[in-house]
């Protein structure tokens, strides 16, 4: 939980951190190039953190087998590691899908590579 001093703190290291992007904009396609590379890399990121969240509770699962409250809180954390990997996945997959439908092209998605053409 963020106190009242961090909560601020941590606006103003996310606003600072767009700054260069935003100096260096030379229009609004740039602003949004900016803003796109930043997602695709948070995209596999996400990705990966969700995996390794799951294999957390299967291990905790698995290592806790005699005690029956962390066992359940192993599942209880594979259960949301699912659902966030299926969250993700929806998600990437109706973009692709939406990419493809609009003819949207040089941006590949589903190996967090992106080819913005001028």
């Amino acid at each position: 939980m963020l106190t009242k001093i961090k909560k601020p703190a941590l606006i103003f290291a996310a606003t600072v951190s767009l700054l260069p992007c935003i100096a260096s904009a030379q229009g609004a396609r740039d602003l949004i190039q900016g803003v796109g590379r930043f997602v695709y890399v948070l995209i596999p990121l996400s990705f990966t953190v969700t995996i390794l969240f799951f294999f957390w509770g299967l291990a905790r699962f698995i290592l806790k087998a005699d005690n029956e409250a962390e066992r359940d809180a192993g599942k209880e954390v594979m259960k949301w590691g699912i659902v966030a990997l299926f969250i993700i996945l929806s998600i990437w997959g109706i973009v692709a899908v939406l990419q493809g439908e609009l003819g949207i092209t040089g941006q590949n998605i589903l190996f967090g590579e992106i080819f913005i053409s001028n």
